[in-house]
C-alpha cells in the first residue's frame, strides 16, 4: 500500500530509522520486517500536515545515505541535550517525529500484507480490555 501522506523514499527511510531502533530481537520482528510502515497514514492522519510534510522531505533526501548517517541522526536525537540551543531544540524535535512514527506503528499491532510472524503485541501477549459501566 503506498502512502498518500509521504513519498516512497520517505517511506523508504521510515523503514531503515525504524530498523535502527526496533532490529530485530529473538521473536521480535524487526520494524521492516513486520511491514507497519503500511499504516504510516492511519497514524500521520493526526499530525498536522505541515509537520508531516517537513518530516517526509527530510525523510526523502535520506534515502540513499548510508546507515552510519542514520544511526547518527538517531544518536543525535537521542542526546539533544549535548547540543547548544537552537541545535538542541530542533534534534529533540525531529526525535519526537521519529520516534513517535516508529514506536506508534511498531506497537500499534497492525503488520503488513505479507508478514505472517506474531506482532510485537502477540509476543508480549498484551491484549486490551475496555471496560465499560
Amino acid at each position: 500500500m503506498a502512502s498518500r501522506l509521504l513519498n516512497e523514499n520517505a517511506v523508504k527511510t521510515l523503514n531503515r530509522f525504524g530498523d535502527i531502533l526496533f532490529p530485530r530481537n529473538g521473536e521480535y520482528p524487526s520494524f521492516s520486517e513486520l511491514g507497519c510502515a503500511e499504516h504510516v497514514d492511519d497514524i500521520a492522519a493526526h499530525a498536522p500536515a505541515e509537520d508531516i510534510a517537513l518530516l517526509g522531505s527530510f525523510m526523502a533526501t535520506l534515502r540513499f545515505a548510508p546507515g552510519f548517517v542514520l544511526r547518527g541522526i538517531v544518536w543525535a536525537t537521542q542526546n539533544a541535550d549535548r547540543f547548544p540551543e537552537p541545535i538542541g531544540t530542533n534534534l529533540r524535535l525531529l526525535d519526537m517525529g521519529i520516534r513517535s512514527l516508529t514506536v506508534t506503528l511498531y506497537y500499534s499491532g497492525k503488520k503488513g500484507a505479507h508478514y505472517t510472524g506474531p506482532t510485537p503485541l502477540n509476543v508480549i501477549d498484551f491484549h486490551l480490555t475496555i471496560v465499560r459501566d
